[in-house]
């Protein structure tokens, strides 16, 4: 960059020369030559070179005071208020320099002074009767609409309270999906080696679930599994359903569990509700080593984020006989079972981030097209608040509107499908 600009300045340096030094004079003569430019052009070299150093002096003076006010320069912190937090949310206190920086807090008194206050969906009570005119309201669900609908929220009582939302979905002013970043520091199994991969497998498939028919769905998926266990799969179940001890969720030991098998029924507790895909599929399988066996979400909302053939997707079989028939086959041929762990080839080793822009990659999330390809994450654990603390920084949103209906973003832009159950 600098030796660009210098050519520059000696460029119009030398042109400046020939024009005010050497053309005044030939022109008085009449007569101008190749030998006389030369001549001249030699004589106003000094002068020349004089101000190329003085030049390269004033440019090193500015990028070192440049540098010292980068280094000096104080760091904007945004303040988030999570206003009400269920007993078995956790959250970090601070959001990775990625995404800004941004400082969490659950401490009411903070109200005035945050930047964000984020309401979880469910007991919300005491609300603020006020908002400064610099602040985001948002409200904060990760559940489905099927889900909301089935506990009954008067959503209604929130128009026109809240300015942004942040959910699943796409359209949220702040999207936070279920992802997981695809790296080794989150879970060991994402860098066994192809033949390796076979040597930890003691089981066919498992299957843990704590939801035993609250919902259709719900429901419908214990009706579905016994169907296949009737069919002949062998599957393991785990949870408060089956009486069967679990480790912890969240924890490395059921990683390792569920590690122990080839598949895992990635079943969702609601049907097609739009960008709905949970920790069941990342957690559950991507991560522990296994290959998921989806049912639940929409087949373009799963193609959207998941790694390329990395997933069975139930509804492609026309029976449970067929579904099962086809793990059994994959259970009986290694290499075609291998087949579903070729995109880690992909995967940098080490851990650390797999794509450098993350924020451009959620982006072309929002677009109707499914993209496939974009299921490398990089490494940050909460989309939603990394893409809330980015959005105070850029100050993107017009922040004195507010969501008019809250209930018809949520319920009238929906899967009927979703809704029936």
């Amino acid at each position: 960059m600098r030796g660009s600009t210098l050519y520059r300045v000696l460029v119009v340096i030398t042109v400046t020369s020939f024009l005010y030094f050497v053309l005044p004079r030939q022109y008085e003569d009449g007569i101008i030559t190749a030998s006389d430019i030369a001549q001249e052009i030699e004589k106003v070299q000094p002068k020349q070179d004089s101000l190329i150093e003085e030049m390269v002096d004033l440019t090193r003076t500015a990028t070192a005071e440049r540098s010292v006010l980068a280094t000096t320069s104080p760091i904007v912190r945004k303040t988030l208020l999570i206003w009400n937090v269920p007993p078995t949310v956790t959250y970090a206190k601070t959001i990775d320099e990625k995404c800004g920086h941004c400082d969490v807090t659950d401490d009411r008194t903070l109200l005035n002074s945050s930047d964000a206050v984020v309401f979880h969906y469910r007991k919300i009570e005491e609300l603020p009767e006020t908002r400064k005119s610099d602040q985001l309201f948002v409200w904060l669900c990760r559940e489905s609409p099927a889900t909301t609908k089935l506990l009954n929220l008067r959503l209604e009582r929130y128009d026109n309270y809240f300015n942004a939302t942040m959910t699943h979905r796409r359209e949220s002013e702040i999207f936070s999906p279920y992802l997981r970043p695809l790296t080794e520091d989150v879970s060991p199994f994402l860098h066994v080696e192809r033949d390796m991969i076979l040597k930890s497998k003691r089981g066919l498939a498992a299957w843990v679930v704590s939801n035993c028919g609250t919902s259709k769905s719900a429901t419908v998926r214990l009706l579905y599994v016994s169907s296949l266990k009737k069919a002949g799969l062998r599957v393991e179940r785990f949870g408060k359903c089956f009486n069967q001890e679990f480790p912890p969720y969240r924890s490395m030991e059921a990683i390792k569990k569920l590690n122990e098998y080839k598949f895992y029924l990635a079943f969702e507790n609601s049907y097609h509700c739009r960008d709905y895909v949970s920790e069941k599929f990342w957690k559950n399988g991507i991560l522990s080593g296994t290959v998921p066996v989806v049912w639940g979400p929409h087949k373009d909302d799963i193609l959207r984020i998941a790694p390329p053939k990395s997933f069975i997707y139930a509804e492609d079989f026309d029976s449970p006989q067929k579904l099962v028939n086809y793990l059994n086959f994959l259970d009986k041929n290694d290499e075609e079972y291998l087949k579903f762990f070729d995109w880690r080839r992909n995967l940098p080793k080490g851990g650390g981030s797999l794509y450098i822009n993350q924020a451009v990659r959620i982006d072309e999330m929002r677009r109707p097209k499914i993209k496939p390809t974009n299921w490398m994450l990089d490494g940050i654990t909460d989309y939603g608040y990394c893409e809330l603390c980015r959005t105070l920084h850029s100050n993107r949103m017009h922040r004195t509107s507010t969501i008019p209906s809250l209930n018809e973003f949520w319920y009238d832009h929906e899967r009927a499908e979703c809704l029936k159950t």
